[in-house]
């Protein structure tokens, strides 16, 4: 046979993801007494990856509309949109007998696939790489056109091309810091996609050199790289939209449980992580100090400077507090004026120490709003929660707003330690002198 002359046997030189053409036949391949015959539909296997790209649209469409905010969703769907252009195109090859319509039938395929990669990084909120793609296809492409008119190459080149977003998209959904079951998923059916682009990649390398032509394992590796392809597929698409529905769901909880003028935690997400061990663990043996918060004479920047200032002035409060905190403890505002601060693992000294270093802070910190100065204070009220009172959320928390609530009632800008089921009014008050919502 001349090397330009292509096989009389059946050769499988198209798959779902863009090979070179397709046609069905039946191969009688003698092994020693036994024959082997292998009948593979190839247009059944192109109605189902006709059906599947269409789904893929669909679903991505719908997702995409719905959740505009979710770019990824929309190279995803332009993804599916591509391999669908592209399968469509590569089955008109055989009819039309062309080489332009195959070669743009695997550059809509190519393309497909590297919009996987880019939705993936931009699901990760990491800079788009769309000069680097185009880059990487018009270089994958001059490749494909110089290999085009030899048959025997033309495939290894396809298929390598293939894989170099794939193992990109595969790397990067697995090296992410938290690595969800969705990324997992989408991963291995990523990985499923390589190995029978690898196992149909080696049998056309073994075919250009002469090795393996035409026998029944030749056959085999194509069909079955053909299934897998189209499985898994699937597989790493399903993966995609549980990431999806897994971000939507983190947002919408987000939400529940974030107050959304200061960005902190609010009062439910409290409530629920106490009673959940969240926040403390119910095994905790130092527990925590809990600290409740208030803007003295909060109503008079309102009244004096109108809302927008008030909103203002909790935003730089909270920016004074959370300053001052660990990665480990909990901010949360559960008022209109009123933050609550958990310390795990911290006694009730060491809290005492921390409110005395946010009154000063706060005083010495004023708020410039439109030209005038105002100066503010905050009042602070410490309890102690451990194990002895771990079921018993609202009592902690009341502990503290009374011990906050005696601070106003002797001044205010000051903080007051309560131990556990105090007196309140028999507890020291440590009062430390500081500015009410002045104007300079």
């Amino acid at each position: 046979m001349r090397h330009n002359e292509e096989p009389r046997w059946p050769s499988i030189r198209n798959n779902a993801y863009g090979l070179n053409g397709f046609f069905r036949r039946s191969s009688q391949v003698n092994l020693m007494t036994t024959s082997w015959y292998i009948d593979v539909d190839f247009t059944t296997l192109y109605l189902v990856s006709f059906l599947d790209s269409i789904a893929l649209s669909v679903i991505w469409a719908v997702i995409a509309w719905n959740y505009r905010d979710m770019i990824a969703a929309r190279h995803w769907c332009l993804s599916a949109v591509f391999w669908l252009i592209g399968g469509l195109l590569l089955a008109a090859q055989k009819p039309l007998q062309s080489y332009a319509v195959g070669l743009a039938g695997n550059a809509f395929m190519l393309a497909g696939f590297t919009e996987i990669y880019i939705g993936v990084r931009l699901f990760y909120k990491l800079h788009s790489v769309y000069r680097n793609a185009f880059i990487f296809m018009a270089v994958s492409l001059a490749c494909m056109l110089v290999s085009y008119p030899f048959w025997m190459g033309r495939n290894p080149v396809y298929l390598a091309s293939f894989s170099v977003p794939l193992c990109a998209a595969a790397i990067l959904l697995l090296k992410r810091g938290s690595v969800s079951t969705g990324s997992v998923i989408a991963a291995v059916g990523i990985a499923l996609n390589l190995l029978a682009i690898f196992a149909w990649f080696i049998m056309n390398v073994l075919y250009v050199a002469h090795i393996e032509r035409g026998s029944l394992i030749y056959f085999i590796v194509a069909a079955n790289s053909l299934l897998v392809q189209l499985f898994s597929a699937m597989v790493w698409n399903f993966g995609l939209i549980v990431m999806a529905v897994d971000r939507l769901r983190g947002e919408v909880a987000k939400l529940a449980y974030e107050d959304t003028l200061t960005g902190l935690a609010n009062r439910r997400f409290i409530v629920d992580g106490l009673s959940n061990g969240r926040i403390v663990p119910q095994e905790a043996a130092d527990g925590a100090s809990v600290l409740m918060v208030d803007v003295d004479k909060f109503k008079m920047v309102n009244d004096n400077y109108g809302h927008a200032a008030g909103d203002v002035c909790l935003q730089h409060i909270a920016g004074i507090i959370g300053s001052r905190l660990r990665r480990s403890d909990v901010f949360a505002r559960i008022a209109g004026d009123e933050f609550c601060i958990f310390l795990p693992d911290t006694d009730i000294a060491g809290a005492s120490l921390l409110a005395g270093d946010l009154v000063e802070r706060v005083a010495e910190t004023p708020l410039n709003w439109r030209e005038e100065v105002v100066y503010m204070s905050i009042s602070v009220g410490l309890s102690v929660w451990n194990k002895n009172n771990a079921g018993d959320v609202m009592t902690v928390l009341e502990e503290a707003d009374a011990a906050l609530y005696a601070v106003k009632k002797n001044g205010r800008g000051g903080h007051l330690s309560a131990r556990q089921h105090p007196d309140v009014s028999a507890v020291n008050v440590e009062t430390i002198t500081g500015k009410e919502c002045e104007v300079a």
